[in-house]
């Protein structure tokens, strides 16, 4: 896993890197959606769900685990791609993320499938400490139909007052603060279980404190 930020102006980070919302229901046929057949929802209304639908027979979620399929050994802790890949288990991959005069960007890319992930962001070089949390949007921004890979994108724009602050939308925090920034990432499976956790930045432990958490740096 790895976070990586191509900022010229800012020390690069090269580092090896991992709680808001459920895919949104979507409305039609259980199935529409590569997602709905693993999603916990009653997408058609039909009192039925995910694999308990018919609808659902032949999605990739619901077939029955035939062991590995290319090679390797997903089912039991490997990563090859094969239709089995719905069986991995979730985790953070790398995380990547930019600012301009407009704000901040951030790509996360789960392995396996998962919900939004969550970012928090401390201002740890200050005396008095100001924090932020970010959820990710609910719907991936890419996924992998066969389970693989999960990608969802976060852009915070930049305000110049308390006021103007909204979770997931804007920040108080120009590019010029960065190098006084820590950050960690939530990730959550399916399920809405939290998974794993990382942090990076100016003061990982002072974030870690500030937040109650034990997330490792990366």
């Amino acid at each position: 896993m790895s976070v990586s930020n191509p900022i010229p102006l800012i020390v690069a980070l090269s580092l090896t890197l991992a709680l808001i919302g459920c895919k949104e229901a979507p409305s039609g046929i259980e199935g529409d959606d590569a997602l709905d057949c693993l999603d916990g929802l009653d997408n058609d209304d039909d009192g039925l769900t995910d694999c308990n639908d018919d609808d659902c027979e032949g999605a990739v979620s619901c077939l029955p685990s035939t062991g590995d399929d290319s090679g390797g050994d997903d089912t039991n802790g490997g990563g090859d791609t094969g239709r089995d890949c719905t069986r991995l288990t979730t985790a953070l991959d790398h995380v990547t993320y930019n600012c301009d005069s407009l704000g901040y960007f951030f790509d996360a890319q789960l392995i396996g499938w998962g919900s939004a992930p969550e970012l928090y962001i401390l201002e740890t070089a200050s005396e008095s400490p100001y924090s932020e949390i970010h959820p990710f949007p609910s719907t991936p921004f890419e996924y992998d139909p066969n389970g693989c890979s999960e990608l969802y994108y976060l852009e915070i724009d930049t305000v110049d007052s308390f006021g103007e602050v909204v979770e997931g939308e804007t920040t108080l925090f120009s590019c010029d603060q960065i190098n006084g920034l820590s950050w960690l990432i939530y990730i959550f499976d399916t399920g809405r279980n939290a998974v794993e956790c990382a942090g990076w930045g100016e003061d990982v432990a002072e974030m870690n404190d500030y937040l109650g958490g034990s997330c490792p740096t990366i």
